[in-house]
């Protein structure tokens, strides 16, 4: 149950004890000003969730893969010179810049969410 628990007045100026009721200058002093003091009790409840959401993003490297794709790139590019002299070369070149655009990268990207 909630409700006024007590009521009780002082004078703001030399903290003699009043009626809560009163009005004028103080009993004790003469000035003008009180403090009123209550005390209250209640009960108070707080219902709710939460939701924690997590993101961590970070690049994981496969390390034979990047590998593989520089050097078929490099090879490439020497077998195009014994093939077809320096349009060869530009050939393979081309060609590995090509595979290592289109051909599954060494290095992917990650990203972890966790919802708690």
């Amino acid at each position: 149950m909630s409700g006024l628990d007590s009521l009780s007045a002082e004078c703001k100026f030399c903290g003699a004890l009043l009626e809560p009721s009163h009005e004028g200058p103080c009993t004790n002093c003469g000035h003008q000003g009180k403090l009123l003091k209550a005390s209250i009790s209640g009960k108070v409840e707080f219902r709710g969730t939460l939701t924690v959401t997590s993101i961590r993003e970070y690049y994981e490297q496969n390390r034979w893969v990047l590998v593989l794709n520089i050097l078929l790139t490099v090879l490439l590019s020497v077998l195009g010179v014994f093939i077809a002299g320096l349009w060869g070369v530009a050939f393979g070149i081309v060609t590995g810049l090509l595979m290592i655009r289109f051909v599954p990268s060494g290095i992917t990207k990650v990203r972890e969410i966790q919802r708690r």
